[in-house]
């Protein structure tokens, strides 16, 4: 089963008719966001011009079938703090935001669809349970 956890890059550049995402999200059986991500495109939202068409756009993709949203619990801590040593015993630190995303992937076994290239510092930690499906601009 394919089951991918997109970040705000992801679906950003969805929105935005990126052919590899679109690609991605297509073949998908599951897709997930978690409700970091769904905070940083509310914020992005709101310095931009087009707040409620994005909000409204947003609010259609949660809704579509295939798509859950997330919240990160109490598991979801031990993953984050385990993530973020092993991130700073490399010398690359991740933004919490990061953070949070690769402790959610962890814990639910979903790979991380990003063009975020921080996250490839994360297999240099070895990281395990961590997979990432990076997409080069």
């Amino acid at each position: 089963m394919k089951s991918y956890l997109l970040d705000t890059s992801a679906y950003s550049n969805l929105v935005r008719g990126d052919k590899a995402i679109a690609d991605i999200v297509r073949s998908a059986d599951e897709l997930y966001v978690s409700i970091v991500t769904i905070a940083e495109l509310h914020y992005g939202f709101e310095c931009g011009t087009r707040t409620n068409e994005n909000k409204m756009l947003l609010i259609k993709f949660l809704n579509s079938k295939k798509v859950r949203t997330i919240i990160p619990d109490h598991s979801t801590v031990g993953n984050f703090s385990t993530a973020g040593k092993k991130m700073k015993e490399v010398g690359h630190v991740l933004s919490h935001h990061d953070l949070w995303l690769v402790a959610q992937a962890i814990q639910h076994h979903l790979t991380l669809v990003s063009y975020d290239k921080d996250f490839t510092f994360v297999h240099k930690a070895k990281i395990k349970d961590f997979k990432l499906e990076y997409i080069k601009l």
